[in-house]
């Protein structure tokens, strides 16, 4: 989407104002395209990435409730709360 390097600062040229700004916006594009590398990584596209809601959450099934959460570098996740009355769905 954005080019990487020098040409990624283009924007300097329509406005030199921001030339005072290089550093942070020329940081601001390299955590985009890491970002963007750790997406295609782990979820093989950004499509897919926007899509995760549909897998990623609560989500009521035929036989309850299913929890799902990416969190790569979590040693521990845990639910809180009130599990003894079956679940109430909304429609």
């Amino acid at each position: 989407m954005f080019p990487t390097g020098e040409s990624s600062l283009g924007v300097l040229k329509v406005d030199p104002l921001l030339n005072n700004y290089a550093a942070e916006i020329q940081g601001r594009v390299d955590q985009y395209h890491d970002t963007l590398g750790k997406i295609n990584s782990h979820f093989g596209g950004l499509k897919l990435f926007a899509d995760s809601y549909k897998t990623y959450g609560l989500h009521t099934t035929a036989t309850g409730v299913d929890y799902r959460e990416w969190a790569p570098q979590a040693q521990e996740l845990s639910i809180y709360g009130d599990f003894s009355k079956p679940p109430v769905f909304l429609d």
